[in-house]
């Protein structure tokens, strides 16, 4: 990846990035947008690369690559094992809609409380499988992600520190569908934890939660 992704090469696939913005400074031109052909001619570049199985995203000013899970997925998926096949459709759901990024939860509740128990549902029913520890520390975030929100998708209000209504009923759905595994088990003991609080943050929940992004 590294051999072609060179300052030229920003330019082309993302003329509103930053390398683009520093040679339009250079220049002195002072319009700083990319024209439609310079984003026509990106668009093009970018689906091209992605038949070819590299993936590109754009973040914080620069376009990163990587390999395409689906493309990926496709290719070796007949000669996978079924716990390997779990696997890559995990890792094709996170690359195709990942969970998060800049701080926010980019989900929908159910989308992550969904992504709580397949991952959790992969680890338990594969203790030998290759990625294992990967999905693992996947389903840690989704779950410490489920309780606690994201500093830029808050689920307690910042004036009240009450929990979201709305977050507060998907915990508790949740805890119906999945009592018997250990995240429903966690939801549970949390939200027997909030319901002595009256549903706010107190200094018992946050050491709640802290004990959760330890495991």
């Amino acid at each position: 990846m590294r051999a072609f992704n060179t300052g030229d090469f920003q330019e082309l696939v993302y003329p509103d990035g930053s390398a683009a913005q520093r040679r339009r400074r250079r220049s002195g031109v002072m319009w700083m947008e990319a024209s439609a052909s310079e984003r026509m001619l990106a668009d093009t570049v970018v689906a091209y690369l992605e038949t070819k199985g590299v993936k590109a995203n754009r973040g914080e000013g620069d376009m990163y690559f990587e390999g395409d899970e689906a493309t990926l997925a496709r290719a070796i998926g007949p000669h996978l094992s079924p716990a390997g096949r779990d696997l890559a459709q995990l890792l094709v759901r996170e690359q195709r809609s990942p969970t998060g990024a800049d701080a926010s939860i980019l989900l929908t509740w159910d989308e992550l409380a969904e992504r709580v128990a397949q991952s959790e549902r992969f680890v338990t029913m594969n203790p030998s499988a290759p990625g294992r520890q990967e999905i693992a520390q996947w389903h840690r975030n989704y779950l410490r992600l489920f309780l606690a929100g994201s500093d830029n998708t808050e689920v307690f209000h910042r004036r009240t520190g009450v929990l979201d209504p709305e977050v507060r009923s998907r915990l508790e759905r949740y805890v119906l569908s999945n009592g018997g595994t250990e995240s429903g088990r966690t939801v549970s003991q949390y939200l027997d934890l909030l319901k002595k609080t009256g549903y706010k943050r107190t200094a018992a929940v946050t050491s709640f939660l802290r004990a959760i992004e330890r495991r």
